[in-house]
């Protein structure tokens, strides 16, 4: 490797490197909620970090994109400030051998951040959904206190008062709808308490409806009281949770998403798998869209520094950054949607190729 590119190559990975460790920390927050949701339902400590760590691959591209920009933009901005840039152009180095490793770097970023989003993202998704789901389908107890976003009793009526990090709850007062008949059946306990895999009551009343096959006929009520109380944890709780979910689009492997864009057979279902594949390729493209944006208005060969690069760094990347937001609002529009994608990139990298031609002649 010639001395150049690992000159180059040095300088622009150590500032990546502390970038994408930066923005990895700085954007967790925003899966904040989602983790402290899982922290209150996770039994350990490993399963918690292990959750936190299948969120750091749905930040990885954008993480790696933006830590293109900075590291390329501080990169040349320094060498023009030192003027290495005309001491190796003076030396008879063209700017296009000067480009030629970052550009080849940005290139195996994009293909990195690619394999990102299109495989590892979708695994740690899907894993991080199987992990949630097996911590809030363990205890039944949990499930009764966060019935609106996890269980299947939406409608229903709950009082509970839980103790021991959700393993003892007083005070329960349950009702809820039977579909199968239209009437309410409730159940009462002084406290229920988790021991293992079994499931505690004490002083526990339960009140449900028994079908007389009569048309006219009063309703026929099942009172039933008990002092002790004990069952499978795991029996109440397959009548509570949800049913499982199932892998959607934006879970699945490339391979899996090629397979749904040939099946034509349900457009709704083609048309998302094409927007979830440009989604992907727009965001493996962020690498190279950055890395351009940051090396052609990173280069300053006039004597006095321009503030127009600066906004037109902050427009073209604004523009990027916007095509995920835009694409996403338009996704009941799938040629627009992918229009939003894939038509930033190429406005980006159109405009940067000719900044770098105007920068060979001698133009800035």
């Amino acid at each position: 490797m010639p001395i150049l590119w690992r000159y180059l190559f040095k300088e622009y990975i150590k500032v990546f490197f502390l970038s994408v460790l930066a923005f990895i920390s700085v954007l967790l927050i925003t899966r904040l909620k989602q983790i402290a949701i899982f922290a209150t339902l996770a039994s350990d400590m490993y399963s918690l970090l292990l959750f936190i760590l299948y969120q750091i691959p749905h930040i990885l591209p954008i993480a790696i994109s933006i830590s293109c920009l900075i590291s390329s933009i501080i990169l040349f901005q320094r060498m023009s400030i030192m003027h290495e840039l005309t001491a190796f152009r003076s030396c008879g180095i063209s700017l296009k051998e000067l480009l030629s490793p970052l550009l080849l770097l940005g290139i195996v970023l994009t293909i990195t951040t690619f394999f990102i989003t299109s495989e590892l993202t979708p695994r740690c998704r899907y894993k991080s959904k199987e992990l949630f789901y097996k911590n809030t389908s363990m205890n039944p107890l949990v499930l009764l206190q966060r019935r609106q976003k996890m269980s299947n009793i939406k409608d229903s009526y709950v009082e509970i008062s839980t103790q021991n990090n959700d393993m003892l709850a007083k005070d329960i007062l349950f009702i809820s709808p039977n579909k199968s008949n239209a009437r309410l059946c409730m159940m009462m306990a002084q406290y229920l308490k988790l021991e293992e895999d079994n499931l505690i009551g004490k002083n526990v009343t339960l009140i449900s409806y028994i079908d007389s096959n009569k048309d006219q006929n009063f309703d026929n009520l099942l009172i039933e009281n008990q002092s002790d109380m004990s069952t499978k944890a795991d029996a109440i709780t397959q009548f509570i949770k949800s049913k499982e979910w199932d892998m959607n689009i934006s879970s699945m492997p490339i391979k899996m998403l090629l397979i749904q864009a040939k099946q034509k057979v349900n457009k709704k279902r083609f048309d998302r798998a094409d927007m979830e594949i440009a989604r992907r390729v727009s965001f493996a493209l962020a690498a190279l869209s950055f890395t351009l944006i940051g090396i052609s208005f990173g280069i300053s060969i006039s004597r006095l520094t321009s503030k127009k690069n600066i906004l037109r760094v902050f427009s073209l990347s604004l523009l990027v950054l916007l095509s995920f937001t835009v694409g996403k609002a338009l996704k009941k529009h799938p040629f627009f949607a992918i229009a939003a994608y894939i038509l930033p990139h190429i406005i980006v990298i159109t405009l940067t190729i000719l900044k770098l031609k105007k920068v060979s002649r001698g133009y800035e």
